[in-house]
């Protein structure tokens, strides 16, 4: 997400809300799982439909849409529609960019794609305090991952297709992970965690997934200058491509959707 860009507020009064839903929850905790996970469903989906959740959409939607498309489009003229391997966004929030996906996806045909998103859903970690020069900070973008799945549901996402984790990055992106959801290729990588630590974790996990060719988006590359000052996701980024040296970068052949974010690709040299 982006500080510079920040969350109105309708967005704020709304995430504010959610705190409210703390002791419904306690109470739900005392019922059977099938009963709960029926009845967040149901509490979520009310939720959504009484806002505009559109207040938390702070991407733009058909840039990100048209740089996803031509992503999908270029890897395909690679490896044929057959040879892509998943989609992985860390850092989901609302579901904006995954939803964007889903849907882009859909429209391009391309049914062996999976979408996986990974999150905190309590926001940023307590050393947001002290990373970045304090562009984030601790608890900033905590969210509801019950309401992001409504959310997703009212654009009417087919769930089916995406897979939502919920856990720090540093505890959940871990070769257990990987191997319990058959994780063998990444295709595109959304990187929209925003801090350096988080980026490191993100980069580390994704790296043996890289087997040919990947899209990586980095959606806070430059927010608030941090590339300018060796910060942040471009700072996690340099320091993963100087200890991997078989992997290289290309400029992508088409634009990226905002000047806060940047995209690239990364391909992994042949095995000798």
């Amino acid at each position: 997400m982006q500080a510079n860009h920040g969350l109105g507020a309708a967005a704020r009064t709304m995430m504010q809300s959610l705190g409210l839903r703390e002791t419904a929850e306690r109470l739900l905790d005392v019922l059977p799982e099938r009963m709960q996970s029926k009845l967040r469903e149901l509490r979520a989906d009310a939720y959504v439909s009484a806002h505009d959740v559109s207040a938390l959409q702070i991407l733009p939607v058909e840039p990100l849409k048209a740089l996803q498309r031509s992503a999908l489009r270029y890897l395909v003229s690679r490896d044929g529609p057959n040879g892509l391997g998943d989609y992985l966004e860390f850092g989901v929030f609302a579901g904006t960019s995954i939803g964007c996906m889903a849907e882009v996806v859909q429209e391009l045909r391309l049914d062996k794609v999976r979408l996986f998103g990974f999150d905190s859903f309590e926001g940023m970690p307590a050393i947001a305090a002290s990373e970045d020069e304090g562009t984030w900070e601790p608890g900033q973008f905590k969210f509801d991952i019950e309401v992001t799945k409504a959310i997703l549901r009212k654009r009417g996402v087919d769930m089916s297709r995406i897979t939502l984790t919920k856990g720090w990055f540093d505890q959940q992106l871990t070769p257990a992970l990987r191997q319990q959801y058959g994780l063998r290729k990444a295709s595109v990588v959304m990187v929209d965690c925003d801090l350096y630590s988080s980026t490191v974790e993100v980069l580390r996990f994704v790296e043996p997934l890289i087997l040919d060719e990947a899209v990586l988006i980095f959606d806070d590359w430059n927010s608030n200058d941090l590339a300018s000052k060796d910060l942040g996701e471009k700072r996690a980024f340099e320091q993963f491509m100087h200890a991997h040296p078989e992997l290289s970068v290309t400029p992508l052949p088409f634009d990226s959707y905002a000047s806060h974010a940047h995209s690239l690709i990364v391909t992994r040299a042949p095995s000798a």
